[in-house]
This record gives structure tokens, sequence and C-alpha cells, in this order.
């Protein structure tokens, strides 16, 4: 009997443990925390500076390119950045209206087992997590088909020319790992948040890169500069006001 008097307060403090835990998670992570509407304006103004990034890149790179030094380099990440920033725009916008008109059915949905099923499965969404999960393995394969088979690599640098870094022609470019970054944000948080997170990585990762290019102020010994970091902590901070954080938090989610 002594025995059962001193479990019994340990599997309450675990199933305390796990209550409190589960209302702190719902009442955190919620859409309500972010303006919807403000995020649809983030996702089109993220496709409008694409867009415009990619503008200045055709009628000032050529000129630039021959200017050499740290313009060029800040051109040839204009471009790279440009496309950066629109792919993270569509991934952002198929997600979010996918949702919006009922097609996707959230990757986040910790309600999911208590939620009543239709009887017809055809009637359901798409679960957005397998459907981002389907579009990883599709890069993966190209990746791997364009290391592996010459023929591959020729087609897709021919078709991609100057998106590739010298560094990314014999290992995988950056989109096999901004995509699963990507489907972890839209698992971990409800839709608005894992957006947010997105569009951080795409918009947030261009100031970053664009200030690395034009920066004179090395991090350290890293080909990193001072100026790529304090551009994307400001434009992640930016982001994060406007999408409807407070500016305490707004600061705690772009650093």
């Amino acid at each position: 009997q002594a025995s059962h008097t001193h479990r019994a307060p340990r599997i309450y403090r675990r199933q305390g443990t796990g209550m409190a835990a589960g209302l702190l998670t719902s009442v955190l992570l919620t859409n309500d925390l972010l303006d919807a509407s403000r995020i649809e304006h983030m996702i089109w103004g993220g496709f409008a500076c694409g867009g415009l990034l990619l503008s200045v890149h055709g009628l000032l790179g050529q000129s630039a390119r021959q200017t050499g030094g740290r313009t060029a380099k800040v051109f040839v990440e204009l471009q790279r950045k440009s496309f950066h920033m629109i792919g993270g725009c569509i991934i952002c916008s198929v997600y979010h209206y996918g949702i919006k008109f009922g097609v996707m059915a959230p990757a986040f949905d910790p309600n999911h087992l208590n939620s009543p099923t239709e009887a017809n499965p055809a009637d359901r969404p798409l679960d957005a997590g397998i459907v981002f999960i389907a579009a990883c393995l599709a890069v993966w394969m190209l990746e791997a088909s364009r290391i592996l088979i010459p023929a591959v690599q020729r087609w897709y640098l021919g078709s991609f020319k100057g998106l590739i870094r010298e560094k990314e022609m014999r290992k995988a470019a950056g989109v096999a790992y901004f995509l699963p970054g990507a489907l972890a944000a839209m698992l971990a948080a409800p839709s608005n948040i894992a957006i947010l997170g997105i569009l951080f990585l795409s918009i947030g990762d261009a100031a970053s890169s664009l200030g690395t290019a034009a920066g004179m102020v090395s991090i350290g010994s890293s080909s990193r500069k001072v100026e790529g970091s304090i551009g994307c902590f400001a434009v992640c901070i930016l982001l994060g006001m406007y999408a409807g954080l407070p500016a305490g938090g707004a600061r705690t989610a772009g650093g």
C-alpha cells in the first residue's frame, strides 16, 4: 500500500505535465497569432520583389559582369536569389491557397485523431504533408539523376545556367534542402506560422546573400559578412511585425 501511495503522485504529475504541455501548445501555436490577409500580402510581395530583382538583373546584369568586382558578385546573387524568393513564394502560395480553398488539409493538425472522418475518402482534401513529401522525393530524384547521369547534368546546367554554384556541381543544390526545411515548418506549426517561417527563409536569406555579396566586414574567417546578417535580421523582424507579431516576438522569431 505504501508503494502505491508513492507512485500515484508521479503518475498524476506526468498526466498534469502532458495536459499543461498540450494546453501551452494549443495557446502558442495558433493561426490567430498572425493576420491571414497580411500573410497573403507578404506572399504576393515576395513574388513582386523576386520579379523586380530578376528584371534588374536582366537589364543591368551584363554590364555588371563586365565591371567585375563586388558589383558583379551582387548581380550574380540577384539572379539566384530572385529565383530563390519566387520559389519560396510558390511553396507558400500552394500551401496557403490549397488550405484556403479546401484542396489541402494542413500538415500540422494536433486534433486530427479526434476529428470526424468523411464517409467517402474521395471527399477528403489532400494531406499537405504527403503532397510536399512527394515533391521532396521528386526533387531528390532529379538531383540524384543530375549528379549521376552526365546527360541530365548537361541539360540541367543548360536550362538553369547561372543558378548553380560551383560547389553544387557535384552535390545536391540548395532546393534539395529548402523543400525539406519548408516541410518541417509545415509539420511543426499551424499554416500561417509555417508560411511566415518559409518567408523568413526565402526573403531573409535573399537579403543575407545580397548583403554578403556587397558587404565588407567579414565574420571571423568565414566568407559571411556582417552586412548580410544585419540585412537578414532586419528583414525578418519587419516581416514578423507586419504579419502581426509584437516587436519583441518579431525580434525573437527573426533571430
